[in-house]
């Protein structure tokens, strides 16, 4: 009998989560900045999720992260966050394809989102063929494809690896859409040994 197993899967954890009308008026708030480049509001502030006023939302971000490194992942580290900011995009921002270098997890918690708003993710290459060859295919899925996306929803919690090349968009007009994305590192001892080095996030 024919099977398909999805190796070295790249897996993206997505969970409700409680955001409450008070957590909702103070980050919208919080000071912003406008962003030339992207064209989007960010906080100069980029710790909020260390604000006493924010602390059940780090809580319940600092849990969804434990499940997703612990339960799916199975690394007995602990991440924690490190930086965290608001922002709010629009169909006319432009948060182009990048990634966090200087963090292991990324999360997003979705405040608000219009229908439409979407969050992509994307490899260098599709991960069956070597990259010399581009072939067409006569349709797209999670085997075959090097980037796909996710619609955003209000309410909800994502977490993916840093490294993994990530844009947000809008596809319908006059929406817009504001998160609370944040970072994490390892808390705690990595390597075995004389080798081993203690690193505390911060």
């Amino acid at each position: 009998m024919t099977s398909i197993t999805p190796l070295f899967s790249i897996p993206v954890f997505i969970d409700d989560f409680l955001i409450s009308s008070a957590d909702r008026e103070y980050c919208n708030k919080l000071p912003t900045r406008h962003d030339d480049e992207t064209n989007i509001e960010i906080t100069t502030d980029t710790r909020i999720l260390n604000l006493p006023e924010l602390t059940q939302l780090k809580l319940a971000a600092q849990n969804a992260i434990n499940v997703y490194t612990k339960d799916i992942l199975h690394i007995p580290d602990r991440f924690e966050i490190t930086t965290s900011w608001y922002t709010t995009v629009t169909n006319n921002s432009k948060v182009l394809n990048h990634y966090h270098g200087f963090s292991l997890f990324t999360g997003v918690i979705v405040i608000d989102a219009s229908p439409g708003s979407r969050l992509t993710l994307s490899i260098d290459q599709t991960p069956t063929v070597p990259k010399m060859f581009d072939f067409d295919y006569t349709e797209f899925n999670i085997f075959n494809s090097k980037s796909w996306w996710l619609d955003l929803e209000p309410n909800h919690i994502y977490i993916f690896p840093s490294n993994i090349c990530h844009s947000a968009e809008l596809i319908n007009k006059e929406t817009s859409m504001n998160l609370i994305a944040f970072d994490t590192f390892v808390n705690g001892n990595v390597g075995r040994d004389t080798y081993a080095i203690h690193i505390t996030a911060t």
